[in-house]
């Protein structure tokens, strides 16, 4: 990675850098001494505009760093600088941009940067960071699918949402996904040890849609998680290359092997919060409860001596949902709170704000959740718009608020694709079963919905409906129950009972 020091050594560079058209002898003609004047005082121009962009820098103010760097490398002296020079001079302006959120700039200043030299992987990460951002999924990922080929021993390095993005969230085309997956793949992509487990689902997929089984079971191969066996089972595509009846398969075992696998990697890793967040959820699928509940409080007592910190917002989570199992309800909602308070990513902590207005819908508080969600914003996920607007929802629904239900149900069927499930729970909260059906025939037709839909209508342990419950679980029982449903998902699946809770939502 290219330290900040090349920058302030590109200036000593342009020392040298006089353009060799300029004379360099005293006595020349005073015609000709004007002109070299004139091409020194340009030069002069341009380093000061690099001291500039550093100093400004250094005080904190990126947006004028950003404009003088910019400027600087819109000079015509800057094209006369060595290659390398020009390469440090973009890519301390490219950070810069980055710092200042002129994310466009910052996109050109490192494309320019690629263009003299590729050997830097400093650059290939912020050119998928940066597509990635901007929303452009093909080019985010084959920049990333370059870095990852040039050097897989970085992949576990990666933040997850760089990855996650092109693949799942943005999806760049097929062709663009399999080759970024397949370079995790012969990476040894691992998650940074909490799971890649839904990245070999998506690579078994891709593969046998190009009929080559054998390199799709090499893909489940890695698949370990109980959760992701569950969709191995229950989505008929996989029929020719999973034995529901192998041991290999059995959602139980499954959820045991991985339990004692994120133990020992805790043991490995003890500095790792994130680590420990994911074995408090292993408890929590496994049923143990109380094991659960004094991981996370050892966890929250001992912060300072985690690396990762900010992850104490996902423990407060999952601290709430033990809570829950155990019948402490009012402190489940003390926990949650805890956590919508705290920040994440230097902003609102969205996640555990909607979180609290759910619980707070579950045990029958309305008020209590429309208040809570009052701090969502506009900075705000697809999924977690259809969340927002399911909790309004719900809260209506307790409240009787016949518009308020209508306009927000509205809503839920715009945004239907960012999270099916959510929009089907609203047609049943309502009793609209044939809606539902309607609903779920045409979603299940799409391939990207299909998986969260035969997850959402499999049967896992459960706690007791709580009040805000009881409607919802009578009518989802009885959805699942008739025979145009059924029909429908065994068209593309199948639903199993499971011995394990679920690991999604606040139950």
């Amino acid at each position: 990675m290219i330290k900040r020091a090349a920058a302030c050594l590109l200036l000593a560079a342009l020392a040298s850098s006089v353009p060799a058209s300029v004379p360099t002898r005293a006595n020349v003609e005073p015609a000709a001494s004007a002109i070299q004047g004139e091409a020194e005082l340009h030069g002069l121009r341009f380093e000061s505009l690099l001291h500039e962009g550093l100093e400004r820098q250094d005080a904190g103010d990126a947006l004028a760093a950003s404009q003088a760097f910019t400027r600087a490398i819109e000079r015509p002296e800057f094209d006369a600088l060595a290659p390398e020079v020009r390469h440090a001079i973009l890519h301390q302006a490219a950070g810069v941009a980055i710092d200042a959120g002129q994310l466009q700039t910052a996109l050109r200043q490192t494309q320019s940067a690629l263009r003299l030299r590729q050997d830097e992987a400093d650059d290939w990460y912020r050119l998928a960071a940066l597509q990635t951002d901007l929303g452009n999924a093909n080019a985010a990922a084959d920049a990333l699918r370059h870095l990852l080929t040039s050097w897989p021993e970085i992949a576990n390095d990666l933040p997850q949402y760089l990855i996650v993005h092109p693949i799942f969230v943005t999806r760049a085309d097929d062709d663009l996904r399999l080759a970024l997956l397949d370079a995790l793949f012969d990476a040894n992509w691992t998650g940074n040890g909490i799971g890649s487990d839904p990245a070999w689902i998506e690579l078994a997929l891709l593969r046998l849609e190009r009929r080559d089984a054998s390199a799709a079971r090499a893909a489940i191969a890695r698949v370990h998680q109980p959760m992701d066996i569950i969709r191995l089972r229950a989505d008929r595509r996989f029929d020719a290359i999973v034995d529901r009846d192998d041991p290999r398969f059995d959602v139980a075992a499954a959820a045991e092997a991985h339990l004692d696998a994120v133990r020992r990697l805790t043991l490995e890793r003890p500095d790792r919060l994130e680590l420990r967040t994911t074995l408090i959820t292993a408890l929590l699928a496994t049923g143990r409860v109380d094991e659960a509940l004094t991981t996370a409080d050892d966890a929250l007592a001992d912060l300072e001596t985690f690396s990762d910190p900010e992850d104490a917002v996902w423990v407060h989570n999952q601290r709430a949902i033990a809570l829950r199992r155990l019948g402490r309800d009012e402190d489940a909602i003390a926990t949650l709170t805890v956590a919508s308070n705290l920040h994440e990513g230097g902003g609102l902590n969205v996640s555990q704000v909607l979180n609290l207005g759910t619980l707070h819908t579950i045990l029958g508080q309305p008020d209590e959740a429309l208040a809570a969600i009052e701090r969502v914003g506009h900075d705000i996920t697809g999924y977690g718009r259809m969340v927002e607007e399911s909790v309004r929802f719900r809260a209506a629904i307790q409240q009787g608020d016949t518009e308020m239900a209508d306009l927000a149900l509205a809503q839920l069927a715009l945004g239907r694709t960012d999270a099916p499930q959510v929009y089907l729970e609203a047609l049943l909260m309502r009793g609209d079963l044939d809606a539902a059906a309607a609903a779920l025939a045409g979603l299940l037709e799409t391939p990207v919905h299909r998986q969260t839909l035969l997850d959402w209508a499999q049967t896992y342990r459960v706690l007791p409906p709580a009040p805000g419950e009881v409607t919802l679980r009578q009518h989802r029982a009885r959805f699942l129950a008739r025979a145009d449903v059924q029909d429908v998902i065994s068209r593309y699946g199948r639903i199993e009972a499971h011995p394990v809770y679920a690991a999604r939502g606040i139950e």
